[in-house]
């Protein structure tokens, strides 16, 4: 007995059929589990896996399939998903630790994986590849996916991103005998999963992580694809939350040669920041937001695909938007989230305390409800008490900040408006905002081509001093008080 999965322009896959296991369970071991949205991570709470299965619609997570005979599962057709690869060009000189062929710098996000081939010889830009994190069929966020690895997936989540990487690699590369190195940036966890190490210990207090890289490991020690004795360079982290993608963020954006204090903010399931103050040095915190900004777990939150609307305005009084694509809106990505409820403020219909008596619909089918704002309000407060603890840990204000550097595709794609009336950010940091794209692949980018820009990733790493939140009283009242809408100096 078989499962037959049919998806739309592509070679039907025959699996063998587990009976007793979910669509989600044969999904997964096929590698064909990106196919279908499950940012709950299969729990059966956010009911967005739909699939066909002998025609009759059911949800991936939940359908159980028997053994009575062969079962036709349908999918729909996978849209591309909007995705940051642009960043800051970097004035390092090519001097890559290997001269020739082909390189290959790799950020793995929680939610995307962006990928560059550069020619090691001149570094000139080959191809770059974008797709979503395969991991997200194990749940939205990291907490989740470390979760998943403890219950037993961990060696699942960890053949998905090495499978991942080597079909994209594959598909950059595919007339050369594989890269000759490679460069890999990303949070602590993803590291971690690609590297085969257990995360349970970032999982639960003190956070402590297996490693927090930096050096050089052979490409074949981590099933990549690559060229007979590849290495590959792992940027190094400050923690188990900030990880390697900030220190590449921070080499972009060139963090530390500041001449006055700087943020640099990384907005995702877990928000990341560093503060550069030339008096005292660098300092990374991070804060739980969970992936309400990722439009995830919302009742019309998406990805940023086709469907999504990435934009609302007020146009004479009425609720103005786009859609990625142009088609028929189908939801929310974090853009147009963040937009929809500066919107809700200023039309009266949700207070400053988060309080909205009815839905908001803004077209058919698509709508943010009372429920919906209390999870943004959440995120909202938690970026933004962070923000304030270490700017006051440091005895600095708003004001002294001179630059708010924004990382990452949903920094890149926020409107700084509507982040500073939501009170995402202090509203006296919107002048000063600075949006510098995908950063950290940038950063990635960096270390694949240069040796003395993997030298001042280590030494950003030494010197940088990690803050940690859960413990600190001042970031409990900074995020009850984050927790009204507007700016807290208000």
């Amino acid at each position: 007995m078989n499962v037959r999965i049919r998806r739309p322009e592509l070679p039907d896959v025959l699996w063998p059929l587990r009976p007793g296991r979910t669509i989600l369970d044969h999904l997964r071991e096929a590698g064909l589990a990106a196919s279908v949205h499950t940012p709950c991570g299969g729990k059966g709470t956010c009911k967005k896996c739909t699939v066909l299965v002998d025609g009759e619609s059911k949800l991936a997570c939940i359908a159980v399939l028997s053994g009575s005979g062969d079962t036709l599962i349908e999918l729909t057709q996978a849209k591309p998903q909007k995705i940051m690869t642009a960043g800051l060009r970097l004035r390092y000189k090519v001097d890559p630790p290997v001269a020739h062929g082909c390189g290959i710098a790799v950020d793995i996000g929680t939610t995307t994986i962006v990928l560059y081939a550069y020619d090691l010889a001149t570094g000139a830009l080959l191809a770059t590849a974008a797709e979503a994190n395969r991991q997200g069929a194990y749940g939205a966020d990291v907490v989740s996916r470390m979760k998943a690895a403890e219950e037993g997936e961990e060696t699942a989540l960890i053949q998905t991103v090495r499978g991942q990487l080597n079909d994209m690699a594959g598909r950059v590369t595919e007339n050369t005998t594989g890269p000759a190195a490679w460069s890999v940036t990303g949070n602590t966890v993803m590291q971690h999963f690609l590297c085969g190490l257990d995360t349970s210990g970032i999982a639960r207090a003190p956070f402590t992580p297996a490693s927090t890289f930096g050096g050089e490991i052979p490409a074949a020690d981590l099933g990549l694809r690559a060229a007979p004795g590849a290495i590959c360079y792992l940027t190094p982290a400050i923690s188990g939350y900030v990880g390697g993608d900030i220190t590449a963020a921070a080499l972009s954006c060139s963090l530390a040669a500041q001449k006055r204090p700087a943020l640099l903010l990384d907005i995702g399931t877990n928000g990341e920041i560093a503060l550069y103050d030339p008096q005292q040095g660098l300092t990374c915190c991070a804060t739980a937001a969970g992936p309400a900004f990722e439009g995830a777990l919302l009742s019309c939150g998406m990805p940023a695909l086709p469907g999504a609307v990435d934009r609302v305005w007020l146009e004479g009084g009425q609720p103005r938007y786009t859609v990625i694509g142009g088609s028929k809106p189908a939801g929310f990505c974090g853009s147009g989230l963040v937009d929809a409820l500066a919107v809700l403020l200023h039309m009266g219909l949700a207070d400053e305390t988060g309080y909205m008596e009815d839905d908001f619909v803004l077209a058919e089918g698509v709508v943010i409800t009372p429920q919906d704002v209390r999870q943004l309000q959440l995120a909202k407060a938690a970026i933004a008490g962070g923000i304030y603890t270490i700017l006051e840990r440091a005895e600095l204000s708003p004001g002294d900040v001179g630059t708010l550097f924004l990382a990452g595709g949903f920094g890149n794609y926020l409107r700084p408006q509507s982040a500073a009336d939501i009170g995402l950010f202090p509203a006296a940091l919107l002048p000063k905002v600075k949006a510098i794209g995908n950063a950290a692949g940038a950063g990635a980018a960096a270390a694949l081509l240069s040796k003395p820009a993997r030298r001042h990733l280590s030494k950003l790493q030494k010197q940088a001093r990690y803050h940690e939140l859960s413990g600190d009283a001042l970031f409990m009242e900074k995020y009850m008080e984050c927790m009204m809408f507007g700016d807290e100096g208000d």
